[in-house]
């Protein structure tokens, strides 16, 4: 009978280890979440897009950024982009969600298409070209 007895104290036993076992589950799955990954990471993310942004290796090229809709997580912008070499400033039309950005700027030689994250509120990776925003 002994056997029976350690039979019952295993089913005495048992939702307290299940109950541990959804402990460590929940405990899991939160931590999954956090900002380097899993759900947190990318999910919802509101940029601040209207601003001058400066070429960070080369201060005299801006993008001036105007957002048609300020405090969303996903929408469209226009603007221009300013460097001394262009006599008038080309225009530009972009996109953006949560981190991702793009947009193509209108230069009198052809379009060009830029597309990047957000590394950072103040900054944004272009693929090559770094721009940080300069007014807050």
């Amino acid at each position: 009978m002994r056997c029976n007895g350690r039979i019952f104290e295993e089913v005495k036993q048992a939702p307290r280890k299940r109950s541990w076992a959804l402990l460590l589950a929940l405990l899991s799955a939160l931590i999954s979440c956090t900002k380097d990954g899993g759900v947190g990471s990318d999910d919802v993310y509101i940029p601040l897009i209207t601003n001058s942004w400066t070429d960070a290796a080369r201060p005299t090229h801006k993008f001036n950024l105007t957002a048609e809709k300020e405090g969303v997580a996903s929408g469209t912008f226009t603007g221009e982009e300013a460097a001394p070499e262009f006599l008038v400033n080309p225009p530009l039309r972009g996109t953006f969600s949560n981190r991702n950005i793009a947009f193509t700027v209108t230069r009198p030689k052809g379009d060009t298409a830029f597309s990047g994250k957000f590394i950072a509120d103040t900054l944004i990776d272009l693929g090559g070209i770094k721009i940080f925003r300069r007014n807050n």
